[in-house]
């Protein structure tokens, strides 16, 4: 019965009964509640680590050949993947917040065609993807054409990067306490940090070299993009031409600056487009004089309308 005016208030058994009036429970103390989670946090990271060191070595044997090994990843991986999909299946408010925010999850392949429906059905029920920023509604775009790939990877590299910025200040917190507690540990001052070690390499062999030039030149070219990213709102269909500029130097990276010659863009170099007649071999074709130059920009169009073919509706 809701109170309204006039009317009086039932009181507690407590005090109908003359005792003292109930108190509500004390708040659990936070600096109590923050030790059990940094404990509970540290008992996950020791399992994982365990789960990985054990699931490492028994990989290690599968690549070996070993028949057993493989049965055993077999059952061992089927066997927890079930258990957490059961788990998952109750649909908590923890796991469809992840699950929205990916586009994969682990699950049991059956040729029963059972399982195959329940699968597509705790899809939906997770939102899988929802979230994930990418375009999983009506026809959808194949990673295996070679500009989305190449799309879709510097996506990837530039999400992460755009996240780094936004979470830039929770992550130097994040640092600053790690370095604090190692320091308060070792008797060090809290602000102490360990100096930078030059290089001591002194290898010289041109092949290295050439792998450490390499390797510079990407780490150039990702931090470039890293600092593009960082004006870049969420991508969409107005925006996807200024998300493709942004991601230029990420498939430089990775595919180099003579990109048209990558195994991965192959197809274009038979492309009728770009063949014609050759007048020394009566029944041949040869490449137009243009077509390096025509080939590096339909591919480089094709990875920009790749980000509008990504972006969410």
């Amino acid at each position: 019965m809701s109170k309204t005016k006039g009317q009086p208030v039932a009181k507690g058994k407590a005090q109908a009964k003359g005792g003292a009036k109930r108190v509500a429970p004390a708040k659990p103390d936070a600096q109590a509640a923050e030790a059990a989670k940094a404990k509970a946090d540290a008992q996950m990271h020791k399992a994982k680590l365990r789960a990985c060191d054990g699931l490492a070595g028994l990989m290690d044997l599968v690549y070996a050949g070993h028949g057993e090994a493989v049965k055993e990843m077999q059952r061992t991986l089927l066997s927890y993947v079930y258990e957490f999909g059961e788990y998952c299946g109750e649909g908590t408010p923890t796991m469809v917040s992840i699950a929205r925010k990916t586009t994969m999850w682990p699950g049991v392949l059956s040729c029963d065609a059972e399982t195959t429906s329940a699968n597509a059905d705790f899809v939906q029920r997770l939102h899988l993807g929802r979230d994930s920023g990418l375009n999983y509604s009506g026809k959808k775009w194949s990673a295996r054409t070679p500009a989305t790939g190449a799309a879709l990877r510097a996506w990837a590299q530039m999400k992460e990067d755009w996240q780094a910025w936004q979470n830039r200040e929770q992550n130097a917190a994040r640092l600053k306490a790690t370095y604090e507690r190692i320091n308060a540990r070792l008797g060090r001052p809290a602000d102490y940090r360990p100096p930078l070690r030059p290089p001591t390499n002194e290898r010289t062999d041109p092949a290295y070299l050439r792998v450490q030039e390499k390797g510079a030149e990407e780490l150039r070219l990702r931090r470039k993009g890293a600092e593009m990213v960082k004006t870049l709102t969420p991508l969409n269909r107005t925006n996807y031409k200024q998300w493709a500029k942004a991601g230029r130097p990420y498939f430089l990276a990775s595919y180099g600056e003579d990109f048209e010659k990558h195994k991965v863009f192959a197809d274009y170099w038979a492309n009728e487009s770009y063949l014609e007649g050759d007048p020394t071999q009566p029944g041949k074709r040869r490449l137009v004089s243009t077509a390096r130059g025509e080939i590096r920009k339909a591919i480089l169009k094709q990875f920009e309308l790749a980000f509008r073919s990504l972006a969410p509706k």
